[in-house]
């Protein structure tokens, strides 16, 4: 058995918890308060069989990898009586820190 750590945003986190939950997965999100961490992350802790890291860590790259958005930026031109010009440019989102962990020992106690 493994337990696996995912850092990610916490919207992503979120969308993690309802995929891997829907399978199956027990999944626990750890609220955290600064620290290590910086606000509007989401922690995930996730306990699982040997046998199913690999799709575990395929649903996280899937839902939380990073990707590239097109925005948009209105920039003052450079005289003042000049318009706004919109310049296009890319902004990477996503992402995930996973820590994939060895369990010696697993108790449910219910």
């Amino acid at each position: 058995m493994k337990l696996i750590f995912a850092v990610t945003e916490r919207s992503l986190a979120d969308a993690v918890m309802s995929e891997l939950s829907g399978r199956g997965f027990p999944v626990t999100l750890v609220h955290e308060a600064g620290g290590l961490l910086v606000p509007g992350q989401g922690t995930l802790m996730i306990g699982v069989p040997d046998r199913d890291v690999e799709f575990v860590l395929t649903v996280l790259d899937h839902t939380c990898g990073t990707r590239l958005r097109q925005v948009s930026a209105l920039l003052p031109g450079s005289d003042p009586t000049d318009l706004m010009i919109s310049e296009q440019s890319s902004v990477i989102e996503g992402g995930v820190s996973i820590f994939v962990v060895p369990v010696r020992r697993f108790e449910r106690f219910a």
